[in-house]
């Protein structure tokens, strides 16, 4: 039968057929056996509960704020009139002449580098190693023969960079991979390609990322026609050139191309290049076009040309130096031109975004600036989230200028002008997306131009056009709201030991990852708010916070 314990007339315990129950706290110094049919225990794993700093929703990741609440990790960009932080660094200091290029390659930290001295092409390859300063590794012929016009691109699917250029004996393009030593930085011959037959101006090169491959188009002087062609990159030594190293390219359009007011850039959204060129003849001589380019993923054939669109007048502008590149932030093609029906003193901008069919630009919008030499360069600043426009100035007095453009949409709104170098110094020669390169890592820009007010030597200068912030660091990071609540609602925080369900990216399970600035996740440490462990993937949608 049943057996009852008291303690001052007060029953405490009773046996049971199935038990014993308890009435009031029991206390002990260690319990073994099964809990699973326990009840009222918290979350598995870690987690506290918090005041609720403004609205959060669940799987947000948050911080422990001075006040003891838990509040959404966020990243802001107090933009700002682009200026250079440092002294110029030298590249080559000796004396050079106009048309340089650099490339910044995130995956392995490298900057690639191109000028022209002694009529031949020369590059390197260098790391920042203190503040902005780059360490550049041995110089290194890239032209067998006397060249011009320099660019270079960096082929992520083949780890190399790509440098194209035009020939001055015979002005026909040349394309050639390199390869690469990062143990001591540098690099080495690839295999030299004539990409074409003809005499050619102002070669360009981007890398396709939906294709793998790199794009090049340029301007042959036989036809004055625009054509592009591409290239498959194995390694330094192995490439292929589509649809073939001889013979014409794809035409763009079947009308004659002016090369000075030309560019492209890649539209990683559409997953197609851009391009643009002033057009000499036919019904629309004296205007601007613009198509999209599609690379074949495999295969030799051609590359598919889209539909073009005419969008400048030909009276009332005359593009001479043209640059462009693609705003990430807002998915749309900034560009930028000197305009020489206004003696040079006049920058034009205008947007154009993907229409499914074509792209479709908005009206011209202008600055007036001093007298310009019609060179200009320019680059997504992924700091900023800005394309970022610079140019050189010859009167009143010679200085390397440039604005930040915003807006969204076809609407552009321009920082005001920062003068980035107050001496005579030029940039490169005609198109400059490549005289600029995104420096993430950094915070801003790198920017390569020949010194001409330090004996034409070849130098760096590292440029910031936003200074960012963040609120999270590498002690206050909470972890991930498990269910949503309003501001000042007491809000459950999944952390250390616990699990949280992540759906704003695909994890790759097994693989640790890091909390970055703006509250996502990724793999590697986010340089501003430093090292902040978010945990290890279990699987594609589930976090073990450590």
């Amino acid at each position: 039968g049943s057996v009852d314990l008291y303690h001052d007339n007060s029953k405490k315990l009773e046996t049971t057929s199935a038990g014993i129950t308890v009435t009031g706290t029991v206390t002990a110094t260690a319990f073994s056996g099964s809990g699973a049919n326990l009840t009222n225990l918290p979350p598995s794993g870690g987690s506290f509960t918090a005041a609720a700093s403004g609205a959060l929703t669940a799987k947000d990741a948050v911080i422990v704020n001075s006040s003891g609440q838990a509040a959404k990790i966020v990243k802001t960009t107090a933009q700002q009139t682009p200026a250079t932080s440092g002294t110029p660094g030298a590249v080559y200091a000796g004396t050079a002449t106009t048309g340089q290029c650099i490339v910044y390659a995130s995956s392995i930290d490298r900057f690639f580098c191109g000028y022209r001295r002694n009529s031949y092409i020369y590059g390197r390859m260098g790391q920042v190693v203190s503040g902005n300063a780059i360490s550049w590794g041995a110089e290194i012929a890239v032209s067998p023969s006397n060249g011009s016009n320099p660019q270079v691109t960096f082929d992520a699917s083949a780890g190399l960079p790509v440098y194209i250029w035009q020939g001055s004996s015979n002005t026909t393009p040349y394309c050639r991979p390199m390869g690469i030593n990062t143990s001591n930085n540098t690099m080495s011959h690839g295999t030299t390609f004539q990409i074409g037959t003809n005499a050619a101006n102002n070669p360009n090169i981007v890398y396709d990322e939906s294709a793998q491959r790199c794009v090049m188009v340029w301007q042959q002087s036989n036809d004055n026609k625009v054509v592009t062609k591409y290239i498959d990159v194995t390694n330094a030594t192995t490439a292929t050139v589509y649809p073939s190293t001889t013979g014409y390219g794809t035409y763009l359009s079947s009308n004659n191309g002016q090369s000075q007011s030309m560019g492209i850039c890649y539209d990683p959204d559409a997953s197609k290049v851009v391009a643009f060129w002033r057009e000499t003849s036919g019904t629309h001589s004296g205007k601007t076009a613009v198509c999209s380019i599609t690379t074949p993923s495999s295969g030799g054939s051609a590359s598919t040309i889209g539909s073009t669109s005419y969008w400048i007048s030909a009276n009332n502008y005359v593009p001479t130096g043209f640059t462009c590149d693609y705003d990430k932030k807002e998915n749309r093609v900034v560009t930028a031109y000197t305009n020489a029906a206004t003696s040079y003193q006049n920058i034009q901008i205008a947007v154009g975004v993907w229409n499914g069919s074509t792209y479709g630009m908005g009206t011209n919008h202008g600055n007036s600036v001093g007298s310009t030499n019609g060179l200009l360069y320019s680059t997504y600043d992924s700091t900023a989230e800005r394309v970022v426009v610079a140019w050189g100035e010859q009167s009143p007095q010679s200085k390397i200028r440039s604005f930040s453009i915003g807006g969204s949409g076809y609407t552009v709104t321009e920082s005001s002008i920062g003068d980035l170098d107050d001496a005579a110094r030029s940039l490169g020669y005609y198109n400059g997306r490549t005289g600029f390169a995104d420096y993430p890592t950094g915070g801003g820009m790198m920017m390569i131009f020949r010194d001409d007010g330090y004996s034409d030597h070849v130098n760096t200068l590292f440029v910031t056009s936003a200074v960012p912030s963040t609120n999270l660091n590498t002690g206050n990071f909470g972890g991930f709201v498990a269910s949503s609540v309003s501001s000042g609602q007491t809000a459950t925080i999944n952390t250390i030991g616990g699990t949280t369900s992540w759906t704003a990216s695909t994890l790759t399970p097994g693989t640790k990852y890091y909390v970055q600035a703006d509250g996502t996740l990724g793999t590697s440490v986010d340089t501003l708010s430093g090292s902040v462990s978010a945990g290890l993937a279990l699987t594609s949608s589930t976090l073990l916070i450590k």
